[in-house]
């Protein structure tokens, strides 16, 4: 199966539904630095780019505030759920790894068996400057991540404004 996404009908829809300023601390422009701190990563690690691209989108969609917010990743699995087959579609592998993704990005793991989820995770905590905290390499899955010039220069798009891009999506060649 290929992954689809109708990429207007999302955003429009992820809009009127979130309960946050739009362009506040977790909204949308977050949602993009994460999407290219994972594009830059996945393309590193060999990973899956509708992966990243589906998590930078619902990690954060069913926030209820822009503090602390326990269940926002279980809530944001349920808005998945709700659009899934209606403005995206996935294989369930690739769906299932986003959903781990999305219901421990918040916990401050740095250990997963899945290097979907890792970059996932990364490219989330990468964008943590926004909110006046450094990444610390400790606190990040990958290699990649963890480098010193792979955080200065996300650092540096913490403050920057980044279009949402649609990627065309190609299934990833098995390792053999």
């Amino acid at each position: 199966m290929t992954t689809w996404i109708k990429e207007k009908q999302i955003i429009e829809e992820l809009e009127r539904h979130f309960r946050c300023e739009w362009r506040g601390y977790h909204g949308i422009n977050h949602w993009s630095r994460v999407q290219k701190n994972g594009l830059l990563l996945a393309e590193k690690e060999k990973t899956r780019k509708d992966v990243v691209t589906l998590f930078s989108l619902f990690h954060d969609s069913a926030r209820e505030n822009e503090g602390y917010d326990i269940e926002h990743g279980i809530r944001g699995i349920h808005v998945l759920d709700k659009f899934k087959g209606v403005y995206f579609d996935i294989d369930d592998k690739g769906y299932y790894e986003v959903k781990e993704a999305i219901v421990g990005h918040s916990n401050g793991y740095t250990t997963h068996q899945s290097i979907h989820v890792k970059v996932c995770w990364d490219a989330d905590r990468l964008d943590l400057a926004r909110v006046g905290i450094e990444p610390l390499p400790q606190h990040l899955c990958t290699s990649t991540a963890r480098q010193q010039s792979f955080i200065d220069e996300a650092i540096k798009r913490s403050f920057t404004l980044i279009d949402f891009e649609f990627p065309k999506f190609t299934p990833l060649k098995p390792k053999i």
